[in-house]
């Protein structure tokens, strides 16, 4: 069976779960309102599933909970590329090491110390020269490509402008990106997590009771990948100040009379 369940800590929530209200003759609200329940606990019941696997005579709802909130971003993460290219391996290095001293230079003069720097990747490419869609493979035409893949990781968002202006302006870069991350994004994650456990727990009290019955053991529960939104410009063209994060999870209860 399958109840979906959500939560939100900023202002949404799920529908309140119906009530059972006792019938009162000659009331036509009364049986509009019975109606309404009737249909709802029809369509509970359809999802929910007697197994026999268990034992006999036991049931399992399978519900789910959805749960987000809010984390502010307070920091910013660059990532970049430098790379050089000459006819043998040692001068492209010396190029590609030149410019990361430059780099280094630049980004000290705005506050940033080279080890704040890491490396995510390096390569080593030799280039050959295509004429008339074949390759021309020669001495003078070969060429060898040095580079490396960096990750800077800004403690503050609000130096993000000027420390791409500096990288910029040292002229060494070949292609960048940012994104705007956050320092408390787990304890948001986890805030977000209780939430949908609260929520699929509630449905499965719903489920139990309105089959007259009770929530015996968990069976199982199972947690989807946290889902951390990265937006980084508004359609403004300002800078985010918060982003989602959210959280899914699968509760496998038993049911007893």
């Amino acid at each position: 069976a399958c109840i979906g369940a959500d939560g939100d800590r900023n202002g949404g929530s799920p529908a309140d779960l119906p009530r059972k209200e006792k019938r009162e003759k000659g009331k036509g609200d009364e049986r509009a309102k019975m109606k309404r329940m009737a249909m709802l606990i029809l369509a509970l019941m359809l999802t929910v599933l007697p197994v026999a696997a268990l034992g006999e005579g036991e049931s399992t709802v399978t519900v789910y909970g959805y749960g987000k909130t809010y984390v502010t971003l307070d920091t910013a993460v660059i990532t970049f590329e430098i790379s050089a290219s000459a006819k043998t391996v040692q001068e492209a290095r010396k190029q590609h090491d030149q410019k990361l001293e430059e780099l280094y230079t630049t980004l000290e003069s705005v506050g940033i110390s080279k080890d704040q720097l890491q490396m995510s990747d390096s390569f080593l490419n030799t280039q050959y020269e295509f004429k008339f869609g074949k390759l021309e493979r020669g001495v003078e035409q070969d060429e060898q490509s040095v580079g490396s893949e960096w990750k800077l990781t800004l403690p503050e968002k609000g130096m993000l402008e000027g420390t791409l202006d500096a990288i910029l302006s040292a002229n060494v870069v070949s292609g960048y990106t940012f994104t705007l991350e956050s320092s408390g994004k787990q304890e948001a994650y986890q805030e977000a997590l209780d939430l949908a456990m609260d929520y699929a727990l509630q449905k499965a009290e719903f489920v139990a009771k309105t089959n007259s019955m009770k929530l015996g053991a968990l069976r199982s529960l199972k947690e989807e990948e946290p889902v951390f939104g990265h937006t980084i410009r508004s359609e403004t063209d300002e800078l985010m100040d918060s982003t989602i994060v959210s959280a899914t999870v699968e509760m496998v209860w038993e049911l007893v009379k």
